[in-house]
């Protein structure tokens, strides 16, 4: 059990004659305390161990509350920098109104975004300026602050990359297959 308590002296001619002392019961709320630690924490650990970037923004002002080591990894920014800033000033400039359609949509619907509503890719801009390519996975959870978008970011080259890769090594077993001329079990 927690135990709050107040002690106060009561004086008599300079001197202490007394002393009142009150207790309150306080184990509730330290249960709930350790509790809500333990859940920041699984929070934070989920938020770094994802390999994609992930932003959480505020969902009523677009203002970015977190971002993972991924996320700074692709902007080549660091943390402080990348939160507090604007939704909007993660991608290229002169499409701040497509952008915050783009958001408005992922309050509304979960679903993977691949494009602006005008069919253009979307891009990610980073510290140096340079456009990449992305889709976002983006939903809504309610955060004890309110509600947030929680985005997470995939940069596309890298996945057109891989699904390229794979189709280049299916080629390759395939020719090898089919060119055998010894008798093969493929198990």
């Amino acid at each position: 059990r927690w135990l709050s308590t107040l002690v106060i002296p009561v004086f008599d001619g300079g001197d202490v004659a007394r002393v009142l002392a009150t207790g309150t019961d306080i184990t509730e709320r330290k249960r709930r305390e350790r509790s809500l630690e333990s859940s920041r924490e699984r929070y934070q650990t989920l938020l770094e161990a994802a390999p994609d970037p992930v932003f959480v923004a505020d969902a009523q002002t677009g203002k970015i509350l977190e971002a993972n080591a991924a996320a700074e990894s692709l902007l080549g920014q660091d943390r402080d920098t990348i939160v507090g800033l604007h939704q909007t000033d993660l991608h290229p400039r002169g499409r701040a109104d497509a952008y915050e359609a783009l958001f408005q949509r992922s309050l509304e619907e979960e679903e993977i975004l691949q494009a602006l509503p005008d069919g253009t890719q979307i891009e990610i801009v980073t510290g140096e300026g340079e456009r990449v390519p992305v889709e976002i996975n983006a939903t809504t959870v309610e955060l004890p602050g309110g509600p947030a978008v929680y985005g997470i970011f995939r940069d596309v080259p890298d996945r057109n990359a891989m699904q390229n890769e794979m189709v280049q090594r299916e080629r390759r077993f395939q020719l090898r297959f089919e060119h055998q001329s010894a008798p093969m079990l493929l198990i």
